[in-house]
């Protein structure tokens, strides 16, 4: 979002190196895409909605800053009845507050010039002074308003789901269909407003307008979502309720909104309503300090802890701290570590060297997994993956499977207890190829869980034990199987008896004699030599003796070769591109004039 930062400065005081500034809005979470003496552009996270305004992003600004941001408040002026439009929801929990102005003697003109500017800066078009005014309190409060037309619409307002085969024009003048789960206002059997996202043209205000309702709702923010992605129709509006509106947001929008019309003499406010259908449940989340400082790393005391979280408008209440009804992203104690940590900042957590332990780690399953498939993959075998998750129909008779309490789907209710069934469906899936032979290492659940290793093929496998999957058994019912399937499958330790397969594992010792070298952060010098020489002479050990010749030398490869009579029947012509990395131009020629030195007095090679 841009903000421009004049706006800003009306309710927080900024410091005044725009460097200072950014760095304080990247400490507090937000990548900044541009800043410049005017404006200042952050990519805001999906969870952080609150931010969103003017108001929002003083008020976390603030937290940083120690200023505390005073917003309006008065509810006092609010009925909860409106006299003018008698309001009906067929949905009252999709929408859970429902605010208004009704407005008379209305005076349809332009807006201010720092209104025009501000909303130009922020990438709005002005159109006119309510018009503007509703969109400008938007990007102030992060309340989205919509004004509607009185003389266009009747007095019943009703807010529904929308019907089989309804459309409705919005203001972008384009025609959209409707879903049945789309929200929309309705008034003399007319569509007036797709609820959360764009008011219907035959409502708006125009230079003809003399009464106007302004709206401020607190909408579902999974239905807006829904309705915007169906609708492919994003919008300021929508962008801001699918993050979620601060239930007290309608009347601080509404109380800026009435401020202006009043201060400027738009118009006369005859009505203010305010009608909550259901009131959101005050979230508490109880926090153990310690628990806190485990997690963080740090050793904080208690009224630090209780600082920073009422700094970022927590109450705190014998180790419980209710959470600001604008600050959807703090669920869980962990949230609210996290919350602490950016405000007392990352750079400043303390650096801690994690104590390196003697104790060596137990990965004899995996070289004894590393092993079997080398030596089946050399075998002609193919290496296959399966899920861990399979049907009910998936599992053996006589087996005890772990079932999962809340599975995603029937296909994954529970955990397998043999590898065999889903090496079956790997075969239904390939039945055109008769060679396929395929394995797999994987873990079962017996309950307990171990590591099975199993093997299948079209053909027997000549394994003492193995066995044959008929097409009348019922797994092969299950996926189709139309010829026999020979498989063998048991634990990993077994496996490993059976087969005795190479060890492969690498010397430790042997690895950590290799030591890292960083990359060069400039581009490589590329010298290109060209030297004729016997043809019996080793090449190899001269690229060998011109790789160690210098430290800077990286790579000595090969470009192109040949044999002429010209050069002569015992000589061959080689050319090489030396690579270095790190090297200034003297140092360049220091390195090619010893290449030249070897390649001629060592080797009594001819430099072409």
């Amino acid at each position: 979002m841009i903000y421009p930062l004049d706006w800003l400065k009306e309710y927080v005081k900024l410091p005044e190196d725009l460097k200072e500034l950014a760095d304080i809005c990247i400490a507090l979470g937000y990548d900044v895409e541009n800043i410049t003496n005017e404006i200042i552009d952050l990519e805001i996270t999906p969870n952080r909605g609150d931010v969103l305004s003017i108001i929002g992003l003083a008020r976390d600004l603030g937290i940083f800053l120690n200023q505390k941001i005073e917003l309006p408040n008065n509810f006092d002026n609010y009925n909860y009845n409106c006299k003018t439009l008698k309001f009906n929801f067929e949905t009252p929990k999709l929408v859970s507050r429902f605010s208004g102005l009704i407005v008379e003697n209305i005076k349809i003109q332009s807006s201010p010039e720092y209104i025009q500017t501000r909303l130009k800066l922020s990438g709005i078009n002005p159109i006119n002074n309510i018009v503007d005014l509703t969109n400008y309190i938007m990007l102030e409060c992060g309340q989205p308003l919509h004004a509607f037309d009185l003389n266009k619409i009747g007095s019943n307002f009703l807010i529904r789901f929308a019907k089989i085969n309804e459309t409705v024009t919005t203001l972008d003048g384009i025609n959209r269909k409707l879903s049945t789960n789309n929200l929309i206002a309705e008034s003399n059997n007319k569509i007036i407003d797709l609820i959360g996202i764009m008011g219907g043209e035959n409502s708006a205000v125009d230079n003809n307008t003399m009464r106007i309702f302004i709206q401020a709702g607190i909408f579902d923010a999974q239905n807006i979502r829904q309705t915007s992605k169906k609708l492919n129709l994003k919008t300021e509006a929508s962008y801001r309720y699918e993050r979620q509106i601060d239930f007290s947001s309608p009347i601080n929008a509404l109380e800026l909104a009435s401020k202006s019309i009043n201060e400027n003499n738009w118009g006369k406010i005859i009505e203010q309503f305010d009608i909550i259908n259901q009131k959101p449940e005050e979230i508490r989340i109880p926090f153990d300090t310690s628990k806190i400082n485990h997690l963080i790393g740090e050793n904080f005391d208690a009224n630090s802890i209780r600082d920073s979280l009422q700094a970022s408008g927590c109450e705190i209440k014998d180790n419980v701290a209710i959470i600001p009804s604008h600050r959807f992203d703090l669920k869980i104690w962990q949230d609210l570590a996290e919350e602490i940590t950016r405000i007392y900042g990352y750079n400043k957590l303390t650096r801690k060297i994690i104590d390196k332990t003697d104790a060596k780690p137990n990965n004899s399953s995996y070289w004894k997994i590393v092993n079997l498939m080398n030596q089946f993959i050399d075998e002609g075998f193919f290496e296959v993956k399966t899920y861990s998750f399979v049907s009910k129909n998936e599992i053996p008779e006589n087996t005890n499977p772990v079932l999962i309490p809340n599975p995603m789907s029937k296909e994954f209710e529970a955990m397998r207890t043999s590898l065999v069934p889903q090496l079956v469906k790997v075969f239904s899936k390939n039945p055109w190829d008769t060679t396929t032979k395929i394995f797999e290492a994987g873990n079962v659940f017996n309950p307990t869980e171990t590591t099975n290793f199993a093997l299948a093929s079209w053909k027997p496998l000549g394994i003492e034990g193995e066995q044959k999957l008929d097409i009348t058994d019922n797994l092969a019912k299950l996926y189709k199987i139309r010829k026999p399937i020979y498989y063998f499958e048991v634990s990993l330790e077994e496996a490993y008896k059976i087969f005795k397969p190479i060890d492969t594992k690498p010397d430790i010792e042997e690895l950590t004699q290799y030591k890292y070298v960083h990359y060069s952060q400039i581009y490589p010098t590329i010298i290109d030599i060209s030297f004729i020489i016997d043809k019996n002479q080793p090449i190899e050990t001269i690229e060998s003796e011109i790789l160690q010749l210098d430290k800077h030398i990286f790579q000595v490869e090969m470009f192109d070769s040949f044999a002429s009579a010209k050069i002569g029947e015992k000589n061959i012509s080689y050319a090489y591109h030396i690579m270095l990395e790190n090297c200034n131009k003297e140092k360049t020629e220091n390195i090619t004039q010893m290449i030249y030195k070897i390649i001629k007095e060592k080797y009594n090679a001819t430099i072409r």
